[in-house]
């Protein structure tokens, strides 16, 4: 009778325990929600606090690394192979196409990151160096991990719905400095010029209309990172506007560096490839993984 007493306390305490666990979730689903698909700026940003509150709680609590977070939409999750960290990016349109970034890093030992989207110095971003308090915000949609010197080093591929005029694509690396601090941005994107000048960048920014898709990706079959090609064009609705024009661009690891090659097929599209899409639901909360995408 004991026996089945304990056995009885257990079922009922496991399931008040899986019931609390699940309300956290759709509290953080609604969250979530809210602050990606609501009509009013101030209640969209009102919703992220909420949720990023709620969010730090449950990737405090105890065995969280193991959570997939899978219920969270219109979150990016991203892991290393080893399982040493996860990165958690997101959004918020807060008015008339300005948008800010959240980010967070979480380590398997507990150990909480929160990216501050802090970064104003345009004319530097490809060569800073930065931390995680001055992190230029970007949805990251992939990562690749790649050796140097032994160390272990992950490209990040970002997304940036940008300032209304332009979208935005990001390329730049992720290290951990000796006291376990996230560092982002590494001199190791390396071209050199017609007149033999050598230029090294700490990432790659890809800027193109916000009626454009660009490609941004890794190819595992050629071992590269491959991108489009992007021109300033001249059109009706927009004027001056920055288009891809159907040609491919890439980097290729060799030795220390990620080496740029100005051609990657021979073949280019007879004409710059854009969406037409001005629907807000979809530009922003699109996976930039598959609707920025495109066929190569």
């Amino acid at each position: 009778m004991r026996f089945c007493s304990v056995i009885l306390l257990l079922f009922l305490t496991n399931s008040v325990f899986s019931q609390s666990y699940q309300s956290g979730f759709d509290e953080l689903v609604f969250y979530a929600d809210v602050m990606s698909n609501a009509s009013e700026g101030k209640n969209r940003l009102y919703a992220e606090g909420k949720f990023e509150e709620l969010f730090i709680s449950k990737l405090e609590e105890k065995n969280s690394f193991q959570e997939t977070f899978d219920q969270l939409k219109w979150i990016s999750k991203i892991e290393d192979s080893e399982h040493h960290f996860k990165i958690f990016t997101w959004f918020v349109e807060v008015d008339g196409d300005k948008f800010s970034h959240f980010g967070i890093i979480q380590k398997s030992d507990g150990t909480i990151v929160n990216l501050r989207d802090n970064y104003s110095n345009p004319y530097d971003i490809e060569y800073d160096i930065l931390d995680g308090n001055n992190w230029i915000g970007a949805y990251y949609y992939d990562m690749k991990e790649y050796i140097k010197n032994g160390e272990t080093y992950y490209l990040l591929l970002g997304y940036d719905p940008g300032n209304g005029k332009n979208k935005r694509k990001i390329l730049e690396v992720l290290s951990f400095d000796e006291n376990g601090n996230p560092v982002f941005g590494k001199e190791v994107f390396k071209s050199i010029d017609p007149e033999k000048r050598t230029n090294i960048k700490s990432r790659i920014v890809i800027d193109y209309s916000k009626n454009a898709s660009a490609t941004l990706t890794f190819d595992d079959q050629l071992n590269i990172i491959m991108f489009e090609n992007i021109i300033s064009v001249m059109t009706p609705e927009e004027g001056p506007t920055l288009l891809p024009d159907g040609s491919y661009k890439a980097y290729k690891q060799e030795g220390d560096y990620w080496i740029y090659k100005d051609k990657v097929f021979d073949q280019v599209s007879s004409e710059p490839p854009t969406d037409g899409s001005h629907n807000r639901q979809e530009g922003l909360f699109g996976s930039p993984k598959s609707s920025e995408k495109k066929e190569k």
